[in-house]
């Protein structure tokens, strides 16, 4: 995994992050950390950004990509689906919890 140190002022350093290889759908913090959903070729993954990379942390069973993610008030995620037998539904994501609803 690539990665480009970028300075700016204020002596602070960031990292961009090569996600060519992937898609984040949604940043959320779990147990005071920022976890990432995301997917690539594989399947879907709960992810950390460490040291550079991403790490999964979580593998679905199955596969699907998220993709519009809108925050409500009460701090939930609530983003469209599409799965591989092109039926689509939504995630909601409310802190640790997940919950997918596949439309018929």
């Amino acid at each position: 995994m690539l990665s480009r140190e970028v300075c700016l002022t204020r002596g602070l350093k960031y990292y961009l992050l090569d996600t060519s290889e992937f898609y984040i759908a949604a940043s959320f913090v779990s147990d005071r950390k920022i976890l990432d959903l995301y997917s690539d070729k594989q399947g879907g993954y709960i992810g950390e950004i460490e040291n550079k990379t991403m790490n999964p942390v979580y593998k679905f069973s199955f596969h699907f990509s998220a993709d519009i993610n809108q925050q409500v008030d009460n701090g939930q995620q609530i983003l469209t689906c599409s799965f591989p037998d092109e039926k689509s539904g939504i995630l909601i994501i409310n802190r640790n919890h997940f919950n997918f609803y596949k439309f018929r």
